[in-house]
């Protein structure tokens, strides 16, 4: 057996070997919301196109301040995502230092942003503080933990805080119909019964019209199909969306002809 013929085989060897460990790696299991997630964007994709965002459409910022290390980052930033697919505006997080409620306002506009939840630890403070006539709310981690062990139960609360204080600081926390995160909390451990990291639809519709009024405008949304009409589309990112590209800049076929009328003089 010459010795190509061997590299060859063993190519072949470490290739199954691979393909087997691959094969007996446990697959991660997606939650259920992870999965509604996927099928929502399979859905989305088939029609017509999935949503796009119209470049420059979005004004102002919402600032997450962080000025306290009780919660690691990771433990909140699932909020960014959050907040980007539900509410549609621009979302960050940023470090910060020396949160007060009396230099909220001017953090918020040092960060460049328009709107702003401060995360703080001061034994001085309440749970959650918000001023909606000034655009802010301030979550106080110190008070969330109070009798809590579990890391994981804390950031979970600290998150729907920062929701709740978003909703509070925009004016739009109120509603007809209970939200599942706008219901009474007046101890920290209320805010585990919370059944839900996200807004219902009523806080949705009522912040798109409140946001604005604090400076804070969503994107303007719609379908690829919606984007090619209004001739506003962005670069095709999969096969749907390259052949509605090519169908709608693509010139036709038959175009129609424009004949002139002796008796009409046009």
């Amino acid at each position: 057996m010459n010795k190509t013929v061997i590299a060859v085989l063993a190519a072949l060897l470490a290739i199954h070997a691979t393909a087997e460990e691959v094969r007996k790696k446990p697959r991660r299991q997606l939650t259920p919301e992870q999965m509604a997630e996927r099928e929502e964007r399979d859905r989305q994709r088939m029609i017509g196109g999935g949503i796009v965002r119209k470049e420059g459409s979005a004004k102002g910022m919402f600032a997450i301040l962080n000025a306290q290390d009780k919660v690691a980052e990771e433990g909140f930033l699932p909020v960014v995502g959050n907040i980007d697919s539900t509410l549609a505006v621009k979302v960050s997080i940023l470090k910060a230092d020396g949160v007060t409620p009396g230099n909220m306002a001017s953090k918020i506009k040092d960060a460049g942003a328009t709107i702003g939840v401060g995360l703080v630890v001061d034994a001085n403070l309440p749970t959650l503080l918000a001023a909606p006539e000034s655009g802010w709310a301030i979550v106080n981690v110190m008070k969330l933990a109070e009798g809590c062990r579990d890391d994981k139960v804390l950031a979970s609360r600290v998150r729907k805080e920062i929701l709740r204080g978003l909703a509070f600081a925009t004016g739009c926390a109120y509603t007809t119909v209970a939200d599942p995160l706008m219901r009474d909390v007046v101890k920290p451990s209320d805010v585990d019964a919370l059944r839900s990291e996200e807004f219902g639809f009523e806080i949705r519709n009522r912040f798109s019209v409140s946001a604005p009024l604090y400076g804070l405008k969503p994107w303007y949304q719609a379908t690829y199909d919606e984007a090619c009409q209004e001739g506003w589309a962005p670069a095709p990112t999969n096969s749907y969306q390259r052949w509605r590209w090519k169908k709608t800049h693509s010139i036709p076929q038959n175009p129609m002809k424009i004949e002139f009328d002796p008796k009409k003089g046009k």
